[in-house]
């Protein structure tokens, strides 16, 4: 994160040299920017300043006249930053400011008389082995927008696993110790259905009064789900099923449902366990839409295959197995098409690309020579990376270049 020390603040330093607090706080924000935690910034005159204040320890000094010295190079970052930390002298202030699309965090000294709130930025993610992957959209978005290449992310990644996600989260908020990032999926499986259990619980626990933590809700089913095309064939390469499920999301994308691609189970793929589980008709009529234009069926044939397990379930509500029994009996009793007996003695309508299918991308093909362009993304993944990307760059930007000159 960057830390401005607002002129304010300098102001009042020059008024009164002795002044504790806000000696304490500065040296805290140098300390931080010693060990390379966050990016600190403060106007030129004010760091001309901040280098020769004899109130402040010899270290502290040296951080400032470094930063002076090196103005010309950093001193565009609080005009260029979307998110940034500004550092004011007042009363318990932690607020956020908005100018024009600038989200500003107004904080006080109070805050940061202790060191805790600037110790590297958090990222809370349902499973940590993920993290690779979001810093890979981070790198996109930085190379994309030819911002801040130089700059590295500084970050200490947490597991939020499912429903621990809103308990780790409400205690992150409510400690106020940390900056943190938490990025959730919206579980989302058809246009406008109810978002994921995970997703709902922090939004009814986030606090928008405490703006230390930032809730990022990702517009996808699942993280997969933004895996781009030409890393998704390396990923599947190897396995016959795994290519089904990658050729079925290139038919997807050449009817152009692309935007049903982003409700797609891509891990699992389509059961018919799923299609015959399905009640929702919002759901159903998508599942229709995607297997119509995917020639897994037509409309005839979709609906004959929906009123044959109405046949079989009666109304109730009933296993899978159960229904397989009654629709084995039903079968030896009565005359069925050889189109319906084909498609219910199948196990899988849609073949997936596995469950490991994120991890065989992060350890097998995302490495320094990996490259996307924004030619690479459909538009909704285009759109969820530069999302993800900015967040990550602007909430976790530290620096391992000047630490030498710092000691």
């Amino acid at each position: 994160m960057l830390f401005y020390i607002s002129p304010n603040l300098v102001s009042k330093l020059k008024e009164n040299p002795s002044d504790n607090l806000i000696i304490e706080a500065i040296d805290n924000l140098a300390f931080s920017r010693r060990q390379a935690y966050h990016l600190l910034l403060a106007e030129l005159n004010d760091l001309k300043f901040l280098s020769r204040c004899e109130s402040l320890q010899k270290k502290t000094k040296a951080i400032f006249n470094i930063l002076y010295q090196t103005y010309s190079e950093i001193g565009s970052y609080k005009n260029e930053f979307k998110y940034y930390v500004e550092i004011v002298y007042k009363q318990k202030t932690l607020q956020i400011k908005k100018e024009n699309e600038k989200e500003i965090i107004e904080l006080s000294i109070d805050y940061i008389q202790k060191f805790d709130l600037l110790k590297k930025s958090e990222i809370l993610l349902e499973n940590i082995s993920e993290i690779k992957f979001y810093i890979f959209m981070s790198k996109f978005f930085k190379k994309e927008n030819r911002l801040y290449i130089n700059i590295p992310s500084m970050y200490d990644v947490r597991n939020g696993g499912g429903h621990t996600m809103g308990d780790v989260y409400s205690h992150l908020q409510n400690k106020k110790k940390s900056f943190c990032l938490c990025f959730a999926d919206k579980d989302i499986k058809y246009p406008n259905s109810k978002e994921g259990d995970t997703l709902e619980k922090v939004k009814n626990i986030d606090d928008k009064k405490i703006p230390l933590c930032k809730l990022i809700a990702i517009d996808v089913r699942e993280i997969e789900n933004l895996i781009p095309e030409k890393l998704l064939e390396k990923t599947c390469e190897n396995d016959t099923n795994w290519k089904k499920g990658y050729e079925f999301f290139i038919k997807m994308k050449n009817e152009n449902l692309e935007e049903e691609i982003k409700y797609m189970d891509f891990k699992k793929g389509f059961s018919l366990n799923k299609f015959v589980e399905l009640k929702n008709k919002d759901y159903i009529n998508f599942v229709k839409k995607i297997m119509t234009k995917t020639n897994l069926s037509n409309e005839k044939d979709f609906d004959k295959y929906r009123n044959f397990i109405d046949i079989i379930k009666k109304g109730k509500r009933i296993s899978f197995s159960k229904f397989q029994n009654l629709k084995n009996e039903y079968i030896e009793k009565n005359n069925v098409e050889n189109k319906i007996l084909d498609f219910f003695n199948k196990e899988q309508i849609i073949s997936g690309m596995g469950n490991d299918l994120l991890k065989r991308l992060i350890y097998k093909h995302i490495d320094n020579d990996t490259t996307i362009s924004k030619n690479d993304l459909l538009k909704f993944q285009l759109k969820e990376w530069n999302k993800i990307g900015e967040y990550i760059t602007f909430w976790t930007c530290g620096d391992n270049n000047h630490n030498a000159n710092f000691s």
